[in-house]
């Protein structure tokens, strides 16, 4: 055993399988080979049929067997996955993030999931990560390399990596920049703390469970490490959510969305400290270690092929091209955005080729629930513990070929080159595969291709010579001796990069024609398929669905749950990867351009001469028919994932879904549900019929196609199986440009929701806010909705608003804003049926203003903008600025004296009793007696503007003028009153005789000889309240609800309001310029009045300095 160990740990390549030694069984073989673990166990996996079990020394309860075969691992992660849980011994290896849903099993292990699921696919945490990815690379990361590559420095791109991916991490989890990639290069105590978790998780991994426990009871050695690290990261974390609560607890209601993991679930209150702690340490130790193990193997191996770096580039050279037509600089450095780096497929061909050989978690750890048989035919025992050797399958000759250790990126595209191949995730099982597939894979994919795009554009990576690069023993394929790298200075590469774009630096011109990616492959894919029929019900509870629904929901199938539980989580054995093009990933939501497009499975439409699927088609290649059977092996973890699968399937086919038949369970409870294709079946012959139709037919849209997906709910493993799946249509497929008018395919989700109702409720039109849904997409395709589902949508949200009635609606918002706003004012009556009277409502600022403002009143009821056709009477004055704010708003049902006394009490107990100086209003009788009876004493003055356009229709056009010197012209009163006479004696006629005498009657409120003593600010007319009727018209129309107007009175407000803060910002911040002689009089004036007043008063001081004297008279 000595010579054993002493030629067995000199060899760094080892070729002998393990020697089952007595009593002590593989483990002198373990330790004797530890050095070099992972190649280790590949050598001994290939020569034992890629199993074998392995058992410890007496009284150490090792059980393992150990697994590459795919075959095993699809029963493992997928077919019997419940029997193979983490395990409660997994749970205390890593005791930190104990209870987290990375330890967790069952139901705990769910409804965590469902929660980071929410979390980690939010638009607004991912729109934040790319923000915080794009920033380090311009600020940080790149600039510390063109510093390195301009002094020749060497770097450790393995320290570099890890600074950058911490502070990345960081914010992203935490909302902090720790700074580890600040010049100053701080020392790294959190990052070293997370290192040392999983280096000495490793090693529980390889001991038994009694001897690290004793460890740590004793404090001592790896177990003593572990301690210091644990300390130090919970510190970490306890300060940050500290300081946290506290900024909450001074800003509440102030969260405008999750930019971070941790405002998720701070004040979620299933989250206790202990298990929030684990959650944050999961999600910093999952998306720091795999990103940056991910990135650094991929430059390494970049590094060591020149031809795949100069591969990447040219596929870049595109998106340089299209940014260097956009007016970038081509001299400074390129930073690619997620979404121009979506189409790279050779780049992610690297990114999963780098995972394959070199997986950021080398292994994984299940244990044996219960007895069972392994597909390879091996028995576990209940209480076994298997390891999965990434590490291993990644080098498996029979499943990668024989260059299976080559570093070749091509083996992951197709024959065309255009898309990546379809590998199962059973077979490439870098995010793990089934229920427990990675949540953050695409937001992991996006990190990295963004990062390494940059470094690859701009620098070339040289590795030092002379290193050793080998896998370090930990949990995380760390490098042992970190990667010395030399990089070339980016200025030294501009020549170089710009042969790629096409770029001549002696000609600024750029070709204008740039060659864009491929799309996807057009050939033509078939499902097979046995033909059976499942349509008895054999007594069970059966609901047929055959309406013309066309996809509505039924059966509490809820869309937005539907999109959700797809996001979650199914596994189709090859299988939700992104791979497959079916999906985003396991959670995604959409199809990447550089996934396998569903064209795989449907014909092109761009290729009409090739046989359809489903018409007149008997070709089933070979390779199509392992894509049928893993559509037949998908699980999913409800029905409305099924659905949300099978929709989208149908979107890329060019067909829309709808539901069919149902089976129940004696409880009611869904067993059994199928989708099908929307053109299934019949239609009804008494449909048909023309007898006793006003209208023509609706257009036949069912033909009889048998297209469908069947699931039924598996009560072994709590998921939905497949029980059927036929794919062959009768019918030809919609064009991509027809497919968004499909009903199952037209959905308006909640974020396009809010974004509409709050358009609407700022006063856009519903054709202007399709528009812009249109233009924001590139396309109507891209809406997702058409301008049919809009305006339904929003009718349907006004009916649900309107429920309870527009006046009850009204009520209770005006009660809500109340509590808001203790100072709101609002007040209403209603007549003996209950009905609606007259309301009035102020709110805080407006009662404020009237204090401040509210010598001169102006209001009019003339204008009716409601579908009931009442009065609209808003109450505005002249601010500080000479603008027009409001005092008040007020809604009547009719215009009679009493109802305008009810108004102006009100609105007098709304201002506290206190009356303005001065009214100005229409000519209303009603409203005349009204203001003298509430208003007494208060000067009162009939709008100039109206009284013009009265006598436009009453007097000749020849005395208008005339007219108007009695209207505006300041006299005696005597001498107005022979003016009078003479005009009436002038232009008295049987048609002018009643007004001209109406007229005299109201002198007193019209003509400027008996209104001169009055304070009426400059007001002549109520334009004020024109004006703001004006600004609420654009928006309005009669068909307007009581809740509609005032939704869009608010808006008017806000404008009126944002005008004046801004004027007072110009006062406060600006001073006018003197102009006139009278210097010290204008200065003195802009320090007291506002500049609207200035203003006036400057010229008025003007005009006197122009007065001419032209005699002194004498005292």
């Amino acid at each position: 055993m000595y010579s054993y160990f002493k030629f067995s740990t000199r060899s760094k390549n080892p070729t002998d399988l393990p020697t089952n030694w007595p009593i002590v069984h593989m483990f002198p073989s373990v330790v004797a080979n530890l050095h070099n673990m992972y190649d280790y166990l590949s050598v001994v996996l290939a020569g034992l049929g890629h199993n074998f079990r392995a058992h410890g020394p007496p009284g150490t309860g090792i059980r393992l067997f150990v697994t590459c075969d795919p075959a095993n691992v699809q029963h493992i992660f997928t077919k019997n996955y419940t029997n193979f849980p983490k395990g409660e011994e997994f749970a205390s290896i890593f005791d930190i993030m104990k209870g987290s849903f990375f330890t967790a099993d069952g139901e705990q292990w769910r409804w965590q999931r469902v929660k980071m699921q929410s979390v980690i696919s939010s638009p607004r945490l991912v729109a934040s990560v790319a923000a915080y990815c794009r920033d380090k690379l311009e600020n940080e990361l790149l600039p510390l390399f063109a510093h390195m590559a301009s002094t020749g420095t060497s770097l450790d791109m393995q320290e570099m990596i890890t600074r950058f991916m911490f502070d990345l991490n960081s914010m992203m989890v935490l909302g902090v920049n720790p700074g580890l990639l600040s010049p100053e290069m701080p020392a790294m105590d959190v990052a070293t703390a997370m290192d040392m978790v999983m280096e000495v998780g490793f090693f529980r991994h390889m001991m038994p469970v009694s001897c690290w426990k004793v460890m740590r009871w004793l404090n001592i050695g790896a177990e003593r490490k572990l301690n210091d690290a644990q300390k130090v990261l919970r510190a970490f974390v306890v300060e940050i959510i500290t300081e946290r609560r506290k900024i909450k607890g001074a800003s509440v209601g102030n969260d405008e969305g999750v930019e971070d993991i941790l405002s998720a679930y701070i004040d979620d209150p299933d989250f206790d400290d202990d298990l929030l702690h684990a959650t944050l340490f999961n999600s910093m130790l999952a998306g720091r270690d795999t990103i940056r193990m991910a990135l650094l193997w991929l430059l390494y191996n970049i590094s060591q092929n020149p031809d795949i770096m100069s591969t990447i580039r040219n596929e870049l050279s595109d998106v340089v091209s299209r940014k260097v037509a956009g007016g970038m600089c081509v001299n400074s450095p390129v930073i690619f955005e997620p979404e121009e780096t979506k189409s790279l497929v050779y780049l992610r061909a690297a990114i999963y080729e780098t995972l394959r050989l070199y997986p950021p978690g080398p292994f994984e750890r299940k244990t044996v629930a219960a007895d069972d048989i392994l597909p390879s035919g091996h028995k576990v025992h209940a209480d076994d513990t298997i390891i999965i050797s990434l590490y291993s399958m990644g080098r498996m000759e029979g499943l990668w070929g024989k260059d299976c250790l080559d570093y070749n990126p091509n083996r992951w595209l197709s024959e065309d080159r255009n898309k990546l191949r379809y590998i199962p995730s059973h077979k490439f099982l870098a995010f793990s595969s089934g229920p427990r597939m990675c949540v953050g894979k695409e937001i992991s994919i996006m990190q990295i291709k963004t990062i390494v795009a940059a470094v690859v554009w701009n620098f070339d990576i040289e590795v030092v010579e002379g290193q050793i690069i080998q896998p370090k023993l930990s949990c995380i394929l760390q490098m042992e001796n970190g990667l010395k790298n030399m990089e070339n200075s980016i200025s030294g590469m501009i020549e170089e990069q710009n042969e790629y774009v096409g770029y001549n630096s002696d000609d600024s011109e750029m070709e204008e024609n740039l060659q864009h990616e491929a799309g996807w492959s057009e050939d033509e894919f078939d499902i097979a398929y046995d033909e059976f029929d499942n349509d008895d019900n054999h007594g069970e509870h059966t609901d047929d669905q055959n309406d013309e629904n066309h996809g509505e929901h039924t059966d509490s199938l809820n869309t937005s749950e539907a999109q959700f539980d797809t996001q979650l989580e199914y596994d189709y054995y090859g299988e939700s990867d992104l791979d497959t093009g079916h999906t985003d990933d396991v959670e995604g939501a959409s199809v990447p351009e550089d996934s396998v497009d569903m064209s795989q499975a449907t014909p092109s439409a761009s290729q009409p001469e090739k046989p359809q699927k489903g018409i007149n088609s008997n070709e089933y290649p070979d390779n199509n028919r392992d894509l049928y059977w893993m559509l037949k092996e998908m699980t999913f973890i409800s029905e409305a994932a099924a659905y949300s699968f099978y929709n989208r399937y149908a979107k890329d086919y060019g067909f829309s879904v709808r539901l069919d038949q149902v089976r129940r369970f004696d409880d009611g409870v869904i067993r059994l549900r199928r989708f099908v294709c929307s053109r299934q079946g019949r239609r009804l012959k008494n449909q048909l019929t023309t007898e006793g139709r006003v209208y023509r037919h609706i257009p036949e849209s069912r033909c009889g196609c048998k297209a469908r997906l069947v699931v039924k709910f598996d009560g072994r493993t709590g998921f939905w199986v497949v029980e059927d799946f036929r794919d062959k249509h009768n019918h030809d497929p919609a064009e991509p440009c027809q497919t968004p008018f499909l009903r199952s395919h037209r959905t308006i989700n909640d974020a396009q929701r809010s974004e509409i109702l709050s358009l609407g409720s700022m006063g856009v039109r519903k054709h202007l806010i399709m528009r812009k849904f249109i233009a924001g997409s590139g396309s109507f395709a891209g809406v997702g909705f058409t301008r049919k589902d809009l305006y339904n949508m929003c009718s349907r949200e006004r009916r649900r608003l309107l429920f309870d009635g527009d006046a009850t609606t009204t009520i209770r918002i005006m009660e809500k804003r109340k509590k808001r706003d203790p100072e709101f004012f609002y007040e209403y009556d209603v007549d003996e049926k209950g009905s609606l009277k007259h309301m009035f409502w102020c709110d805080s600022q407006s009662r404020r203003d009237y204090q401040d403002y509210g010598d001169v009143l102006v209001f009019d009821s003339t204008y009716k903008m409601n579908k009931y056709k009442m009065p609209f009477v808003p109450f505005v004055g002249l601010n500080n600025h000479r603008r027009t704010t409001v005092f008040g708003c007020a809604i009547l049902s009719s215009e009679n004296e009493q109802t305008y006394v009810w108004l102006l009490k009100t609105f007098l107990k709304a201002m506290c009793q206190q009356k303005p100086k001065a009214v100005i209003t229409d000519a209303d009788a009603a409203m005349i007696g009204a203001i003298g009876e509430v208003f007494s004493g208060v000067s009162h003055r009939i709008c100039s503007f109206h009284i013009e356009k009265n006598m436009e229709m009453h007097l000749p056009n020849k005395s208008l003028n005339e007219f108007r010197t009695l209207l505006y012209y300041t006299t005696s009163e005597q001498v107005f009153e022979e003016r009078w006479h003479a005009f009436y004696r002038k232009w008295q006629s049987p048609k002018t005789r009643t007004w001209m005498k109406r007229m005299y009657t109201k002198r007193k409120l019209w003509a400027a000889a008996y209104l001169s003593q009055g304070f009426w600010l400059g007001m002549k007319s109520n334009q004020r309240s024109e004006s703001l009727n004006s600004c609420l018209h654009l928006h309005l129309d009669g068909e307007m609800t009581i809740v509609d107007m005032i939704m869009h009175y608010d808006n008017a407000i806000v404008r009126l309001r944002e005008n004046e803060a801004h004027d007072d910002c110009t006062a406060s911040q600006t001073t006018p310029v003197a102009i006139t002689n009278f210097r010290e009089l204008e200065v003195a004036a802009a320090k007291i009045f506002t500049p609207a007043v200035f203003y006036i008063i400057q010229g008025e001081l003007s005009k006197i300095g122009g007065i001419e004297i032209l005699e002194k008279m004498q005292a």
